[in-house]
């Protein structure tokens, strides 16, 4: 039962990394063998448990009786072609799993040459829009590097224009505090 879902998520995740799926009958072929071979080694797993399990049972039963190495040769050749239908079953379950895979990575790089060959034949596009997205940048920013120039410039001549209204201002009230003081010092002198 692991099997199957493994080998469909390798599936998924071959078909994701390659761009692109296999057709669905080689997909539904490929799902087949791997539930086959699962099945086979379940099977598997169920002959080796119940040749194993009887061994042990007879093995007990062995130690009871008056000839026990005749009667452990007797479970163990009994045992023995169990664990070999077993052992079968698990190698025609691993063959069928290598045969999958391995049709399964000639489809991926197939389909991956395929898109390699696409790809490289749109590769003039894509460095023309490329090209252009660059040209695009460029103008971009130096559009940005005017602007900001001149927002720059501007905001120089706005500062320089506030100083001087500042310095005229400043000069203006000393002008006036100096008139006032003469105004003051002309009032306060004892002769006028």
């Amino acid at each position: 039962m692991v099997a199957p879902l493994i080998l469909a998520g390798m599936l998924a995740s071959a078909g994701a990394w390659a761009g692109s799926a296999p057709e669905a009958a080689l997909a539904a072929d490929w799902a087949k063998r791997s539930a086959q071979a699962s099945e086979l080694n379940r099977q598997a797993r169920a002959l080796r448990d119940t040749a194993e399990q009887r061994y042990l049972e007879q093995e007990k039963g062995c130690y009871a009786k008056f000839m026990v190495n005749n009667c452990l040769d007797a479970a163990k050749k009994e045992r023995i072609p169990k664990v070999n239908e077993a052992r079968r079953l698990e190698i025609e379950a691993k063959q069928i799993e290598r045969e999958v895979r391995q049709e399964q990575f000639v489809d991926r790089d197939q389909r991956n040459a395929v898109e390699l060959r696409e790809r490289e034949a749109s590769l003039p596009q894509r460095e023309e829009k490329a090209a252009a997205a660059s040209e695009k940048h460029e103008a971009e920013v130096e559009a940005n590097s005017r602007k900001k120039a001149q927002q720059a410039a501007e905001g120089e001549r706005r500062r320089v224009e506030r100083e001087a209204r500042i310095a005229k201002k400043r000069a203006d009230h000393e002008a006036k505090v100096a008139e006032k003081m003469r105004a003051a010092d002309h009032r306060s002198t004892p002769g006028n």
